[in-house]
C-alpha cells in the first residue's frame, strides 16, 4: 500500500492542508465546525484498507490558515478534488462538514457518489423547537471572553451529550476536541474571511433534488434538534437510510470508531 501523502493545496486563494492515502475509489472525510481532519483519526488509516481516504482542514481549520475575502467551503471542497484529481467521491461529513457536503452534491451531482451524514443539519432548515438551555450559559461564557468555561461548556455539549457527564466518556479523546476547538478560535481571531451568504433556496429546500446513495447517522445521547434534522432528512432524500448509534453523542465518530467505521463500510460496500 503506498505511504499517505500530506500536502497543501492552493484552492481559491488558500492553502488547504490534506492527507490522502490507500487506493481505490475515493472517500473523503470533511469534518465537524469545532474540529479539524484530526477527529478522523480513528477513521482514516482503516480506510485506507479499503478505499482511497482523503481528509482535510477547511480553511480557518487545523493547518489551513483563514485568509481574506469571500469564500464557500463548498467551493473550496470542489477545488480540492480537482487539485487531486478526484472526479468523484464518496463524502463522509460531520455536523458543519455534513452541511458542506449536502451543498457540495447539490451543486455538483455527478461528483458526488454517496453521502454519509454524521450529526447534521442541512443549511437553510428552520425548527420550531425550543432552545437548548445549554447554548444560554455558552453564549455568556463567549460575551465575557471566558474562553475556559466555554470550551468546557463546548464539550458537554457536543461530546458529554444529554444525561452523560465527563466522568462518563473517553477523557483522551475529549481532550483531543478541546484541543481542536482551542486551535479553531486562535486561528479565528485574525481575519477569518466572509462565508459567502447561503444559497438561495438553500440545502434544506432542495433535498429531493438529491438521488445518491445516503446514509444518515446520529448519535442517541446528541441534541433533539440534531435527531429532528435527521429525521426532517431522511423524509426528504429519496432512499436515505437513517441510523441511531448508542451512548453516542454528536462526535460519535471519536467516540465509537470501531463501530462507526464497520457502519459506513458496509454502507459504502453497496455504492455502484
Amino acid at each position: 500500500m503506498p505511504t499517505p501523502t500530506k500536502g497543501f493545496a492552493d484552492v481559491n486563494g488558500a492553502r488547504l492542508y490534506y492527507e490522502s492515502g490507500g487506493e481505490g475509489s475515493p472517500v473523503v472525510f470533511v469534518h465537524a465546525g469545532l474540529a479539524d481532519s484530526g477527529m478522523w483519526d480513528g477513521q482514516f488509516e482503516a480506510f485506507t484498507a479499503h478505499c482511497r481516504a482523503i481528509r482535510y482542514d477547511m480553511r480557518g481549520f487545523g493547518q489551513s490558515v483563514p485568509v481574506k475575502g469571500d469564500y464557500s467551503h463548498a467551493g473550496d471542497l470542489a477545488g480540492l478534488l480537482k487539485f487531486l484529481g478526484v472526479r468523484q467521491a464518496s463524502l463522509v461529513g460531520c455536523s458543519q462538514g455534513g452541511s458542506v457536503i449536502l451543498d457540495f452534491a447539490l451543486d455538483n451531482p455527478a461528483a458526488a457518489a454517496a453521502l454519509v451524514l454524521v450529526s447534521t443539519s442541512p443549511v437553510g432548515l428552520e425548527l420550531d423547537m425550543p432552545a437548548s438551555p445549554e447554548f444560554a450559559d455558552l453564549q455568556a461564557a463567549l460575551l465575557t471572553n471566558d474562553w475556559t468555561a466555554f470550551l468546557e461548556l463546548s464539550a458537554r455539549i457536543w461530546f458529554d451529550g444529554r444525561g452523560r457527564t465527563p466522568d462518563q466518556v473517553d477523557p483522551l479523546a475529549r481532550k483531543r476536541l478541546v484541543g481542536m476547538y482551542l486551535r479553531r478560535l486562535q486561528l479565528t481571531r485574525a481575519d477569518p474571511g466572509k462565508e459567502k451568504p447561503v444559497p438561495d433556496p438553500p440545502a434544506a429546500d432542495r433535498l429531493d433534488e438529491l438521488n445518491l446513495p445516503t446514509l444518515i447517522v446520529t448519535g442517541d445521547r446528541d441534541l433533539e434538534f440534531v435527531h429532528a434534522a435527521a429525521a426532517y432528512m431522511a423524509e426528504h432524500i429519496a432512499g436515505a437510510q437513517a441510523v441511531v448509534l448508542p451512548n453516542a453523542a454528536h462526535m460519535l465518530n471519536m467516540e465509537h470508531p470501531t463501530e462507526f467505521n464497520q457502519l459506513v463500510l458496509d454502507f459504502l460496500s453497496h455504492v455502484p
